[in-house]
């Protein structure tokens, strides 16, 4: 039994190991992409680790992924943790493309993309300021109830 941590359309993070089985590169087996010693989830595409990896000695590695963001190679895994207190947000300078089919161009602009823990798919949950958890929103003849959270 394990825990469900994030998912996405194509990706699962769980608490424990997948059995070894069903990891591998036949069809309809599962690709291992990371092996987090630590993880955190702020929005949907939006999450870093510290990476385990093996060599002859265990070492660790930060990866960073948010949807967006052209590099975010600019954003360390200690910022991306700050940003699990409530209200906390990190400001980074990004470059946009944009294409204009009718004029046959693309313009690029520097943009501030702004990053914070999200909650327009679920509910976030925080205990102590720090946001822990998130639950779904409740639907009652197609119209979301507050729950008092």
């Amino acid at each position: 039994m394990f825990e469900l941590l994030y998912t996405d359309t194509d990706s699962a993070f769980t608490d424990k190991a997948i059995d070894s089985k069903i990891i591998g590169t036949k069809l309809g087996q599962l690709k291992l992409e990371h092996d987090f010693l630590k993880a955190v989830f702020l929005a949907p595409k939006v999450y870093g680790g510290i990476e385990k990896i093996f060599n002859d000695k265990l070492t660790s590695a930060a990866y960073i992924k948010v949807k967006g963001l052209k590099d975010s190679k600019f954003i360390d895994f200690n910022s991306l943790q700050k940003l699990l207190i409530k209200n906390n947000e990190l400001s980074i300078s990004n470059e946009k493309w944009y294409r204009n089919f009718s004029e046959g161009n693309i313009t690029i602009k520097e943009e501030l993309y702004t990053l914070i823990a999200t909650a327009n798919k679920r509910i976030p949950i925080y205990e102590n300021n720090v946001f822990v958890d998130t639950k779904p929103y409740t639907l009652k003849n197609g119209v979301i109830i507050d729950d008092g959270l």
